[in-house]
Parts: structure tokens; C-alpha cells; sequence
């Protein structure tokens, strides 16, 4: 199993919808929903209830969520201590903001670390 799939669940699980799920992962909406079938046929079990309004976690899924959140952090944490070895940050800096900051001051900070630290990912949300 790869740590796509379970990052492909998680965000299924979190946003209640492959399409919205697809999105913020800038992956095909066949691709999240071929992985979450795999998953679940591997695990033997329903992951999610589906429904006309979007998914909702089983028993199981919850419980696959719980281990696939534990997982990813330390996967995450895995690849910043081997990135410290090599001297490289990285990892994922989640930003909150107002729409003008956002809008504003953002893009250039961002762009500029970028530039000395490429392997950073950043998410922004901004209301």
C-alpha cells in the first residue's frame, strides 16, 4: 500500500466527496475513486456509505481513518528526519488568511521561500 492511497482516503473522508477530494489533491476524480475501490478490496470491507449529498465513513472507515492519520504523520515525519540529514526542508505549511493578506503579501512570500526551499508544500485558505 502506498501513502497516496490513504492520502487519497483522508481526504475523501475530510471532504466527504471524491470530486471535492480530487480537487484539492489536483488529481483525476477516476484516479481518487479507483484508489478508494482498491483500498477498500484490499481491507475486505466498505469505507464509505454513499449517498445523493456525498460519503460518510463506515465503522470501518472510521477506524481506517483514525490508523491512516497516525500513518501519514509519521510518514511526514519520516521524510523531514531524512531530509535533516541531507540538509533539505521540508514538509507542509498549512496558512490561514484573510483575503486581503492572502491577496496581497502571500504570493511573494511564498514564492521566495519557495525558491530556497522547493520541497515545502504550502496549503492556503483564506475567507
Amino acid at each position: 500500500m502506498h501513502a497516496s492511497i490513504l492520502k487519497y482516503f483522508a481526504e475523501v473522508a475530510r471532504s466527504g466527496s471524491i470530486r471535492k477530494a480530487s480537487d484539492e489533491l489536483h488529481v483525476a476524480t477516476s484516479a481518487v475513486s479507483r484508489q478508494i475501490k482498491k483500498l477498500e478490496d484490499e481491507l475486505g470491507a466498505p469505507l464509505f456509505e454513499r449517498f445523493s449529498d456525498g460519503l460518510r465513513l463506515t465503522a470501518a472507515g472510521e477506524i481506517v481513518l483514525k490508523h491512516a492519520k497516525d500513518t501519514l504523520l509519521k510518514y511526514e515525519i519520516m521524510k523531514s528526519d531524512l531530509g535533516d540529514l541531507q540538509g533539505k526542508c521540508a514538509g507542509r505549511v498549512h496558512i490561514a488568511s484573510l483575503d486581503s493578506l492572502a491577496i496581497q503579501f502571500l504570493p511573494e512570500f511564498v514564492m521566495g521561500f519557495h525558491r530556497w526551499h522547493p520541497a515545502v508544500d504550502f496549503r492556503i485558505r483564506y475567507d
